[in-house]
């Protein structure tokens, strides 16, 4: 592979420029990450590749550290639900016990607990099919799925079209 020319070096410079300018607005904790941006920008006759090899780097750190945090938000998730499954199955008991004992208000010094009647009658549906239109909520979202078929196999499908696909960076990393 030959060299970059100092034009294509020049070019270069100025994208490193506005993407860091760009990473910048979205995420000004960046500027706090030497290693990402530190030696890029010493200057136009910088290593184009090595930099293109650090970035690259980056990114597949930065990926990494998203999949990190997906799992433990996961986790949290899975610990929230447990967490208000036991909250329910708890509240459920002490009601049921409150109102096998005829108790309607017990009062402590850190929680004060009564059985409440009133509050907003629930709606319950006891048959869908018949319930009148204005009360029915309709909507509608394009079948992407569908459209994408229809058009692939010659259909034409007004107000859709296919775009083309955009290039993409493909990283390997094994």
């Amino acid at each position: 592979m030959k060299p970059p020319s100092p034009r294509q070096l020049s070019d270069a410079y100025a994208v490193l420029l506005q993407a860091r300018e760009k990473l910048l607005a979205i995420e000004p904790d960046i500027a706090e990450d030497p290693r990402l941006f530190g030696d890029m920008l010493e200057g136009e006759g910088g290593d184009a590749m090595g930099t293109i090899d650090r970035l690259i780097r980056s990114s597949i750190e930065a990926e990494d550290m998203a999949a990190q945090a997906h799992v433990r938000a996961t986790e949290i998730a899975e610990r929230e639900a447990r967490y208000k499954r036991r909250n329910k199955a708890l509240r459920d008991t002490a009601f049921a016990l409150m109102q096998a004992l005829d108790l309607r208000k017990i009062e402590r010094a850190d929680f004060t607990a009564n059985i409440a009647n009133g509050g907003q009658p629930s709606v319950v549906v006891t048959e869908p099919h018949e319930i009148p239109d204005q009360y029915q909520r309709v909507i509608k979202t394009p079948d992407k799925a569908a459209i994408r078929l229809a058009i692939g196999n010659g259909e034409t499908v007004p107000g859709a079209m296919l775009a083309n696909p955009a290039p993409s960076l493909r990283i390997r990393t094994t």
